[in-house]
């Protein structure tokens, strides 16, 4: 924002605040400007002056978009960015015989300009004359959609992006690696940088740092001006470069010198010049490569697979992100390579399971049932459909048609589950009382208690073998649930009895003012009415009100229902 003297001082101090305002510049011949704000950047005397600001803060904020990865030995190699990042580079610089790369990249850009005739033109003139020696021209023209998607991609880490211009970054990768420098040189970068990263980055002294993205440097030094009272702080770093590093000198402009995506350097010396401005010197040594396969070798032995789609799939996912996993999913599914690999198939099924696992944690059933719609079709190209890995696919999807009200589903999916079990010669008698309760709660959902009692009896039975000392909370639930099926079918005396068992483990496991107790108590008072039992009923909803009153005030809600109850049982006596 260019504003005069006058205009400043009229200015919306909250207009500071905005993110899209980087710098304010003051056009006045009175370098004397009481106005404090950490957005202005300069007082100027005409619009020349400000125009050669402008010029060394462009080049200044198109650098402070570089994402930098930092790591040290105190990191935790499994949620570290720069192991990550790493590992994307590689797959992105993977050889992939699969696919036809330039095509791909053609269409996918032609898709993301519709519309856009000068990007589009770009789009024809680069597949009809693009070379690999011109690639490193092809980058340095930024007003083409090459730089603007790639550098984009790489500064806020768009890896669907980046994996469809593979093309062109393999070529750009090539080409400077082709022409690797015979003598060490220093180059400079200087940027803004957070007042957070830089703290991060000062506590990795002599640890790796890494820039996410094909790096421009020069050959000496920017000057730039550090603003006042900003949140960052200028950082200017001092890079030193050998013969093993993928570079090149830029034609057009022989000061700047272009270094390959995702060179990891060791961070040798941090210095502050003053409280402003910071110089990070960065090297290299013959101990960086081992470090960094050291860092890697979980997450690439993890990611590990035949071709780079399938590696790139399997690292959203190791990096818990549900975007991209979801994105790379549905691109990997249909592809011909897995369709006869029975490991690809298991692995890509397993993976829509987990995006249905997590859809259905969010309650969103339509989008997990479609993902675990898509894992079954695949799990099925390789698996018998009674095979006993798929019980927990048909049980899984009977619990998202039961969550959705569709029963008759649910119940199919969740019988199929159950079935398979237990014809199977070394059943999982976890997974058969599982998979009884589940069929259970869908046909009392339905009314069907005659239906249910056999697998809540069947549930029952299994947890008292798992439970042999016949004190644990689940087996209280466990004859909790039979004998509310029980009281709907008004055998009582049965249902009295389960409830009883129920209520001698809760007193047991729980603490006295547990409100499951007080639910106990009020489920055997409706059985005792049912058998004509009045007084003991009125004594056993007496008990489920004093147990809530541990906890509750006498306006509570609940407690008002049980009183009113207690009450039509007292007018029944009389």
């Amino acid at each position: 924002m260019i504003l005069s003297r006058t205009s400043v001082k009229n200015l919306d101090r909250n207009l500071q605040n905005f993110s899209q305002i980087r710098f304010i510049y003051v056009v006045d011949n009175d370098n004397d400007l009481s106005y404090d704000s950490r957005k202005i950047q300069g007082i100027h005397a005409n619009i020349s002056c400000v125009c050669s600001q402008l010029e060394k803060d462009i080049i200044l904020c198109t650098s402070d978009l570089t994402k930098i990865a930092s790591y040290s030995d105190d990191d935790d190699i499994n949620n570290s960015t720069f192991a990550y990042t790493q590992v994307l580079k590689d797959i992105l610089l993977e050889i992939d015989e699969t696919v036809d790369l330039k095509t791909n990249m053609l269409e996918f850009c032609r898709q993301q300009y519709i519309g856009n005739e000068i990007q589009l033109r770009f789009i024809d003139e680069f597949e009809y004359h693009f070379r690999p020696d011109q690639a490193i021209t092809w980058f340095t023209r930024q007003e083409t959609f090459i730089f603007k998607m790639l550098t984009r991609a790489f500064r806020i880490l768009e890896p669907d992006i980046l994996f469809q211009l593979r093309f062109f970054i393999q070529h750009l990768h090539q080409q400077l690696k082709s022409n690797l420098s015979t003598t060490p040189m220093t180059v400079y970068r200087t940027q803004y940088i957070s007042n957070d990263d830089i703290d991060s980055i000062s506590k990795k002294q002599n640890g790796l740092l890494t820039f996410n993205e094909f790096l421009m440097t020069y050959k000496t030094e920017v000057e730039a001006q550090q603003p006042v009272n900003t949140d960052m702080k200028l950082v200017r770093f001092e890079i030193e470069l050998n013969k093993t590093i993928p570079m090149m000198e830029i034609k057009t402009n022989p000061e700047n010198i272009l270094i390959t995506t995702g060179t990891v350097f060791r961070i040798s010396a941090i210095k502050r010049i003053d409280k402003e401005i910071i110089i990070i010197k960065l090297t290299l040594d013959n101990d960086i490569l081992n470090t960094v396969q050291q860092i890697t070798k979980n997450i690439q032995e993890n990611t590990y697979g035949p071709f780079p789609l399938f590696r790139i799939t399997k690292l959203m996912k190791q990096m818990k992100n549900i975007q991209y996993t979801e994105y790379f999913c549905n691109i990997l599914v249909d592809r011909q390579l897995i369709i006869n690999d029975e490991a690809a198939n298991s692995t890509v099924a397993s993976l829509f399971h987990m995006l249905c696992c997590f859809y259905y944690e969010k309650k969103q059933y339509d989008h997990a049932l479609e993902h675990l719609q898509t894992s079954l079709k695949v799990y099925l190209r390789i698996l018998s459909s009674d095979d006993i890995k798929l019980t927990t696919t048909y049980n899984n999807m009977g619990s998202i048609y039961h969550r959705q009200g569709l029963y008759e589903q649910a119940f199919y999916y969740h019988k199929k589950a159950y079935d398979i079990q237990v014809h199977y010669s070394n059943f999982d008698p976890y997974a058969i009382a599982a998979y009884a309760c589940n069929i259970a709660c869908v046909l009392v959902e339905q009314g069907k208690y005659e239906d249910a009692i056999p697998y809540l009896q069947r549930d029952l039975q299994i947890q008292k073998r798992l439970c042999p000392n016949r004190d644990d909370i689940q087996l209280s639930t466990k004859y909790h649930n039979l004998a509310g099926a029980q009281f709907r079918l008004q055998k009582y005396n049965k249902a009295l009895e389960n409830y009883q068992k129920c209520l001698e483990i809760e007193l047991k496991l729980h603490s006295s003012n547990h409100p499951t107790i007080a639910l106990t108590y009020c489920n055997m008072a409706t059985v005792l009415e049912g058998l004509k039992r009045l007084e003991e009923a009125i004594e056993t909803i007496q008990k489920a009100i004093e147990h809530l009153l541990l906890t509750r005030n006498e306006n509570d809600e609940e407690i008002q229902l049980y009183k009113e109850y207690k009450k039509s049982l007292q007018q029944k006596l009389v």
